[in-house]
């Protein structure tokens, strides 16, 4: 695994800056849209624990369960949406990756959940193979594909431990982005944060931690960290701010390596962001 440094400020600043005379401007227009309607639903899968078949019981303010469906109002930030929560089935919600195919669709991925780890427990998470028609500003769904750990390659308890199928949740990863693969797929995972490769069949088949420089990088979500039982206690170290982990996930043109791109800049032991330049850093990490 090798790592380069990429300078978020001085990203910034090219892309806002005045453009002078030795550098090329790119035009560009929207063409069209295709619109996806907020209210999109699928059901649990057949074989899935009745917890699933609704989502959204943990929204409530206080983040205490409810059961009664449509009582809780959806909030895009502050703004109070038409949404009520708990749903029925899952919601296909913003796509956080999308990479599109040789067959002209594009396979994609929603987020997480409902915000966090701790409302997201009946979240299920699965990719979306999608058709745009870009006439008719309609996005179609071709197919979902719930994620499952059949073989438990999760290296901790997931919240459906002790089912059948073990299908995956909100709370067990935070997936942001992917690449699609031959045999399957790779996601960008936030909580870990990790690198995670799935099968044609949404299986779990590996869960890669991340390291920098021999170092593990860990965000406060990492399912690993252990609060002390004693209030006295040193608390546990992470290195990596809440939602910082991989956002984005590139692949080399003979894809032979991945390239995850982190949110959030590291934090050293003096707890400050890492730097380059004098600016704050992202790392790029190459797999």
């Amino acid at each position: 695994m090798k790592n380069v440094l990429f300078a978020s400020v001085s990203l910034f600043i090219l892309i806002a800056g005045p453009v002078s005379a030795d550098q090329q401007q790119f035009p560009a227009k929207l063409a069209a849209q295709a619109i996806l309607p907020a209210n999109t639903m699928v059901a649990a899968p057949a074989d899935a624990p009745d917890f699933l078949k609704h989502s959204g019981k943990f929204t409530t303010p206080d983040r205490k369960r409810t059961e009664a469906l449509g009582t809780v109002p959806g909030k895009d930030g502050a703004r109070v949406t038409d949404l009520k929560l708990p749903f029925v089935g899952q919601p296909i919600q913003g796509f956080s990756g999308i990479k599109t195919m040789a067959d002209g669709t594009f396979w994609t991925l929603s987020d997480n959940g409902f915000g966090s780890k701790a409302n997201s427990s009946d979240s299920m998470l699965f990719l979306h193979q999608m058709r745009f028609d870009w006439t008719a500003n309609k996005a179609e769904v071709v197919k979902n594909l719930f994620l499952s750990d059949p073989n438990k390659i999760a290296p901790f308890p997931i919240v459906l431990e002790g089912t059948e199928k073990r299908y995956l949740t909100g709370a067990d990863f935070d997936i942001e982005s992917i690449q699609p693969v031959a045999d399957g797929f790779w996601l960008g995972d936030e909580f870990g944060p990790y690198l995670l490769k799935v099968d044609i069949e949404g299986h779990l088949t590996d869960v890669i931690p991340t390291t920098l420089d021999g170092k593990p990088v860990l965000s406060p979500d990492n399912p690993l960290i252990q609060l002390p039982g004693n209030p006295a206690a040193k608390m546990p170290v992470f290195n990596l701010k809440r939602s910082g982990g991989f956002e984005g996930l590139a692949m080399s043109k003979d894809g032979s390596k991945l390239y995850g791109l982190l949110e959030g800049a590291i934090y050293g032991d003096n707890g400050t962001m890492e730097t380059a330049d004098g600016h704050t850093a992202i790392r790029i990490i190459e797999f």
